[in-house]
């Protein structure tokens, strides 16, 4: 419920083999009871854990009987979450550094800022904010979570750190906006209004998955 969170990101799988043993926390386990495993080649045991409806939700090791791992719900796959991530940290990257390669491109080519087609300045500008917000919030959150565990202690300036993500919310919905807009009037290239609202559309799932990590908001 806090954005100690973030510090269980890490998962793993646990599978059958073609043998019929267990496979996860990289050894076999062999089945010894109801639940029950034991590793194939060691002394560590594995035992599952039941809801009251019969589906498993967590399994715990002999040799860290303090921790417990729990099952991960679809809205915390890292199947979604890192192409998410990878995408988002992409089009920050492509949107902040976007007019200064324009401008090198027209200058090499010798193209002048009034021929070429563009969409109007508050839908670049609104953008650009969001992505540059975005970026701040992914550098704070790296710095934070490198500076120690935040399970055990919660560094300072996090009303600091955390009020960014919350600020980025505002040219989110405006360049959501925007994009509709834009469709509308039909400001620009077609391919200019598709890449804007792709960047949009990620930025809005960029926001999903910081909520879900309680990283949208003063969740400490």
């Amino acid at each position: 419920t806090t954005i100690a969170k973030i510090g269980a990101a890490e998962s793993l799988s646990v599978w059958v083999t073609d043998r019929g043993t267990l496979r996860t926390l990289n050894t076999d386990w062999i089945e010894v009871g109801p639940l029950t495993f034991q590793e194939e080649r060691g002394p560590r045991r594995l035992v599952f854990r039941e809801d009251a409806d019969g589906e498993v939700t967590h399994f715990m090791v002999s040799s860290s009987p303090i921790a417990a791992w729990e099952r991960v719900p679809p809205s915390e796959h890292p199947g979604i979450h890192l192409p998410i991530l990878i995408l988002a940290i992409t089009t920050m990257v492509i949107i902040i550094l976007g007019p200064l390669v324009g401008w090198m491109i027209r200058r090499w080519h010798g193209v002048p800022a009034k021929d070429v087609v563009r969409i109007s300045k508050a839908a670049r500008r609104t953008l650009w904010l969001a992505a540059f917000l975005f970026a701040v919030t992914v550098i704070s959150v790296l710095i934070t979570v490198a500076e120690g565990d935040i399970a055990v202690e919660l560094p300072g300036a996090l009303g600091i750190v955390f009020l960014i993500p919350v600020l980025a919310v505002v040219p989110t919905l405006g360049s959501l906006y925007l994009a509709f807009r834009m469709w509308q009037k039909k400001e620009g290239r077609p391919t200019v209004r598709v890449l804007y609202t792709m960047a949009v559309v990620i930025f809005c799932l960029f926001l999903w998955q910081l909520s879900v990590w309680n990283l949208l908001g003063w969740n400490y």
